[in-house]
């Protein structure tokens, strides 16, 4: 009798489980070929990256070494290579609104980066879009963090 109600709660949990295990395997597998992409193409242009990031709708990359940045929007497959040596300054760029109810509601998260030579346009690195993404899941973090970072390396190439 008891074995008969825990192959039966065995079975439950298993039902229960499934779609998590399935999902976090699936973002698992979209992560690598993501990271492998961004590798692949920084390879092409020989560079190596040695730190990088996947979050929600994009992958980030930078070789350290050439002070070289990768980043790819997955939903429309840009990839942007940057050579940080030709860039003045890195700004993030929060735009929000109000909603009905007075809470501020993101709309997009970018980091703008301004060239030196003041004759080329501001590059622009998505990292947020509320058109495409339902909700923020770690990308304030993380694009706040990678400010900070290519900051760091542009004043230290300088």
């Amino acid at each position: 009798m008891n074995l008969g109600i825990d192959v039966i709660g065995l079975i439950c949990a298993l039902v229960v489980a499934l779609p998590f295990i399935i999902t976090s395997m699936n973002r698992k597998k979209k992560e690598k070929i993501a990271l492998m992409g961004l590798k692949t193409i920084a390879a092409s242009q020989n560079h190596k990256i040695t730190k990088d990031e996947y979050c929600g709708n994009f992958a980030i990359g930078l070789d350290e070494n050439d002070n070289f940045l990768f980043h790819q929007s997955l939903d429309n497959k840009n990839l942007q290579a940057i050579d940080l040596s030709k860039i003045k300054k890195c700004e993030l760029a929060n735009t929000s609104r109000t909603n009905g109810t007075g809470d501020k509601v993101t709309e997009h998260l970018n980091l703008n980066l301004f060239p030196k030579d003041k004759t080329e346009s501001i590059v622009s690195l998505e990292f947020y879009d509320k058109q495409k993404n339902m909700d923020l899941s770690g990308e304030l973090q993380s694009i706040e963090a990678w400010n900070e970072l290519i900051n760091a390396k542009i004043k230290m190439a300088s």
